[in-house]
């Protein structure tokens, strides 16, 4: 007789839900149209609900993704870990009343490892999101407009008192990713090491172009060898640090106090102005919110771009960013040539002082006309 072999079950596959497709079991969770137990017939198995240690602080941080992606906030993994802590000790406050020791000695930790099993349980690839990936939200994009000229004429704003600010990254050792080779002697190009060591940068100016304010630059050192012993007030660029090299609240509320404000204020003044400012800004995580970004008498504040339409009607999206990458390349591509070291030398030669003077002739070849277009 044939012996009836056994049949060897394959293991399920796990799937990785959509964002979309969790959003929807959510909705129809909460009105009643399914029950918890029907979640494993839509592909959530019993066992897989229970892999986070802490269920409700998963729920809570992937529910508050989902509502942020939705309005298209970029989010990066530091920005989830922090919300992360912060719920968890939001939750650890409502469970333990008013008795705050009772979590002293257990004080949660959203270590690289957690962010790692957060987006696999959600199937989360790509966590950074570096500019809008979204279209434009046309509607939006249209009623701007006509919602932003009444800002300004119920604040009786006059082209010189408004501003507009925005971030960009810039790779400072980068060149050209292509080059010219003879076919008889290279068939390929040798590869050529990149430096990919990156700066933020934060410019502003005015309507009419007259005011271009000092650029924030924010890199990795807390102090460059390049800038011991030299007066920083006489750079062009106002430096500061932070881990990442990203703006953060703390910097960008800092930036608008310290040096926002001020410069404002004194330029008008000297346009025998009243010192009353609107800047306008984009969505991004790191801008406070409006009640926080108002100066102390109130006369200049700020005023948000709506979200998923930055591409389309940010001021230094139509131009003036890609122009200074530009001319800052160009200022690069000069210093090698007139330099007689090797390009290779004169690259790993660069300093923070050199960017800063590369970045100097770059920003003020943006021109009046381009800024007022």
């Amino acid at each position: 007789m044939r012996r009836r072999g056994k049949r060897i079950s394959q293991p399920r596959k796990r799937k990785a839900w959509t964002v979309k497709e969790k959003l929807e079991a959510l909705d129809r969770l909460k009105s009643g149209m399914m029950g918890k137990s029907t979640l494993r017939g839509e592909g959530l198995e019993r066992k897989h609900l229970k892999t986070a240690q802490d269920n409700l602080l998963d729920r809570a941080v992937f529910v508050w993704f989902t509502q942020e992606r939705s309005d298209s906030t970029p989010i990066s993994g530091d920005i989830i870990r922090k919300q992360a802590e912060k719920l968890k000790k939001d939750l650890n406050f409502r469970h333990s009343g008013r008795d705050a020791s009772a979590h002293q000695g257990n004080k949660f930790k959203a270590s690289s490892g957690w962010l790692n099993h957060f987006k696999k349980r959600h199937g989360i690839r790509q966590v950074t999101i570096s500019g809008e990936t979204r279209s434009a939200d046309i509607k939006a994009c249209d009623e701007y407009p006509l919602k932003l000229q009444e800002i300004i004429i119920e604040g009786s704003y006059a082209p010189e008192q408004i501003y507009n600010a925005d971030e960009t990254g810039l790779c400072y050792h980068m060149l050209p990713d292509r080059t010219l080779a003879s076919r008889t002697k290279e068939q390929k190009a040798e590869g050529f090491k990149v430096i990919k060591e990156r700066l933020t940068i934060l410019f502003c100016v005015n309507k009419t172009g007259s005011h271009k304010l000092k650029p924030l630059c924010i890199g990795k050192s807390r102090s460059p060898g390049a800038f011991h012993h030299k007066n920083m007030d006489s750079l062009l660029f106002i430096y500061c640090h932070s881990k990442n090299v990203w703006m953060t609240l703390d910097i960008f509320e800092e930036w608008f106090n310290k040096y926002f404000v001020p410069a404002v204020r004194s330029h008008l003044r000297r346009q025998n102005l009243e010192p009353k400012a609107l800047l306008l800004l984009d969505n991004c995580p790191a801008h406070s919110p409006v009640e926080t970004l108002t100066s102390k008498d109130g006369k200049i504040k700020v005023s948000y771009l709506p979200k998923n339409t930055t591409f389309k009607i940010q001021p230094f999206n139509q131009g003036i960013l890609a122009t200074f990458k530009m001319n800052y390349h160009k200022a690069l591509v000069k210093k090698i040539v007139e330099d007689n070291s090797s390009i290779t030398d004169v690259i790993k030669k660069l300093n923070l002082l050199d960017v800063f003077n590369l970045g100097e002739t770059a920003w003020l070849g943006i021109t009046l006309s381009m800024i007022q277009k």
